[in-house]
């Protein structure tokens, strides 16, 4: 006999149970980018409140947790169908960075930049009904990076969030302990790499959309703003040919002119992790594709050549796994999400 899932649903507030009902095997998408949702569909009526949690079960094991956006009862109120959003979109909030308790105009560390944004906005919000009871924020790692906000204008702290992923592979990880009332958010630094052989028979479907070198330019001519006779030039590859860019750079304490030139070079002349856009789609089980944390450094092999990726989105469905790899996306629905994303930043 097949163990049945079932669906619960917590209130925000008090994490007392709402309702629950058995709910068909649910296809879960964790895109940390556009954070879609995914639709459960559950046997009933239930009336629960949007924004409560979600936890779905299989068995006495948590198959998934989120948040429900929405819901919709059919005519005969046989079934219902949640439209459920990952834990994480509780971050997917407005402020203004002069709120935040740290320096705007200097270096910091990552990690303290994305707790202080979560605190103010989750936990000392002017607004009550915006903090979350049992809010724990952890730390595991300490990434130095120069401050990403202007404290002049109103900003999304996701997409502050998804920025801190695409340029430091810093990540938000959210999970609910309901019999401790609590919601946990960790912040860590992704340094796993790994490698995947995206031609071997265990690949079911696989798609590419890969990154050129940006706008064609084939050489960086950098030029210290300091003192302009220290200049350098730097080639793609060797190759002298083509359309060249001037750059300008300063310079901080510590820091010499020829690694600091080659760094901001390699960011015009190198297509970056997440320009090129994978799809790579295997059976659930597959243990040679066991990628599975978001920000991890994939080496993906196709056609004789390797091109690196971050993994930014994983979903399942039935028996399958699909990873994706980059900042764009195929999918329209993905597309017109980080598109609005972008526009309302």
């Amino acid at each position: 006999m097949q163990t049945p899932y079932r669906i619960e649903f917590f209130d925000r507030y008090t994490y007392q149970l709402d309702g629950w009902s058995v709910c068909e095997e649910p296809p879960v998408t964790f895109d940390y980018l556009t954070l879609q949702a995914y639709s459960v569909v559950g046997v009933g009526t239930l009336s629960p409140d949007e924004g409560d949690y979600v936890q779905i079960m299989h068995g006495n094991e948590i198959h998934a947790q989120g948040l429900l956006a929405s819901y919709d009862t059919a005519k005969d109120k046989s079934k219902t169908t949640y439209s459920i959003k990952p834990l994480t979109a509780l971050l997917d909030f407005s402020f203004v960075p002069s709120y935040i308790d740290l320096p705007l105009s200097s270096e910091l560390i990552v990690e303290n930049l994305l707790k202080e944004i979560i605190t103010w906005g989750r936990r000392d919000n002017p607004d009550a009904s915006a903090r979350l009871p049992g809010l724990v924020i952890n730390t595991q790692t300490a990434t130095t990076a120069v401050s990403p906000l202007d404290d002049k204008t109103i900003q999304s702290a996701w997409t502050v969030a998804s920025e801190c992923l695409k340029q430091h592979r810093v990540a938000i990880t959210a999970s609910l302990d309901i019999p401790a009332q609590q919601i946990l958010f960790n912040i860590a630094r992704n340094d796993s790499e790994s490698f995947i052989e995206a031609d071997l028979p265990n690949i079911i479907d696989k798609t590419f959309s890969l990154a050129t070198l940006k706008g064609n330019v084939t050489a960086v001519l950098v030029i210290n703003s300091a003192d302009t006779t220290q200049y350098t030039w730097v080639y793609a590859g060797g190759d002298r040919n083509g359309t060249w860019q001037v750059q300008e750079i300063s310079l901080s304490e510590g820091e010499t002119f020829a690694e600091k030139a080659q760094t901001e070079a390699d960011k015009i002349l190198t297509p970056s992790n997440l320009k090129n856009t994978i799809e790579i789609i295997v059976k659930r089980d597959d243990n040679l594709v066991t990628q599975n944390s978001i920000g991890e450094l994939v080496n993906i092999r196709h056609a004789n050549k390797i091109y690196p990726a971050i993994l930014t989105g994983i979903s399942y469905s039935k028996d399958l796994k699909t990873l994706t790899f980059g900042e764009s996306r195929f999918d329209l629905t993905q597309i017109l999400q980080l598109q609005n994303r972008r526009e309302n930043t």
